[in-house]
């Protein structure tokens, strides 16, 4: 009597699964467990308009410097097919150590490749994620992020946008996980992706570094039971320099102080 094979049970994409290619376990490996994921699909359209209209008033602009501005409109679909490709090529996402964003736009002419750029930004070096938004760029509703980070000399003279991102989905959301990645990375404690969507589903109310008692508690249990030990052993410091000054007294005076 043959048996009919079981189906297996359904499996629920894991987060790093969603919406990335099959070498993102290599990745995850290779620069942390990956605590967020940007998204560029749902502005991939928007930004390909963005940058046919850009162009078109370029070109239109260029028409009275010798023509130039006629070989630009006939450009325009080739400007086009590249935003469409840079935009599909994007990554970006926030791991346990960095910012690590990706992109392999083609060169101007596609038929001879592509061109491949990977950059990282370590957590406890950002400083400000900048948003900018041009009145072209709020007509189609793309925002400009820019990432400052501290060089490695110099003070902060050195502060740089090291990465600079046009098109992401959510850029609001990605600014509040990167800034409270980086805090949390400063103050050396934990970073998970639970915590993550915490952050996002709370909107923020999140224990964050340097934040009051009342915002370490709401971190969650972890953080109680660590302030709940660091206060017990506040108060045994307490008790025993409170028995050693009893038992020693109050300091007599000798000779020499009173003559002075």
């Amino acid at each position: 009597m043959n048996k009919e094979p079981l189906n297996p049970l359904p499996t629920q994409p894991r987060l790093h699964d969603v919406g990335f290619a099959d070498d993102d376990e290599t990745e995850e490996f290779e620069h942390g467990s990956v605590l967020y994921r940007a998204s560029f699909k749902e502005r991939e359209d928007t930004f390909v308009s963005y940058v046919g209209i850009k162009i078109f008033w370029i070109a239109l602009a260029c028409i009275p410097a010798y023509g130039a501005g006629l070989f630009l409109f006939m450009l325009i679909p080739l400007f086009r097919y590249i935003a469409r490709k840079d935009m599909q090529s994007r990554k970006l996402y926030v791991t346990t150590e960095s910012v690590v964003y990706k992109r392999a736009p083609p060169v101007c002419l596609p038929c001879l490749g592509v061109t491949r750029t990977e950059k990282h930004i370590l957590l406890p070096l950002v400083t400000d994620v900048l948003m900018e938004q041009g009145c072209l760029e709020a007509r189609y509703g793309i925002h400009s992020l820019k990432i400052e980070n501290a060089g490695q000399g110099g003070g902060p003279e050195a502060r740089s946008a090291d990465v600079q991102i046009q098109g992401v989905h959510l850029p609001r959301e990605l600014k509040k996980v990167i800034l409270w990645a980086g805090s949390m990375k400063r103050a050396g404690r934990p970073l998970t992706r639970d915590m993550v969507e915490h952050l996002l589903l709370r909107d923020g109310d999140i224990s964050m570094p340097g934040g009051t008692p009342g915002d370490m508690l709401s971190g969650g249990g972890a953080d109680t039971t660590l302030l709940a030990e660091k206060m017990d052993t506040m108060n045994e410091t307490l008790l025993r320099i409170a028995e050693l000054l009893a038992k020693n007294g109050p300091p007599q005076a000798t000779p020499a102080d009173l003559s002075v």
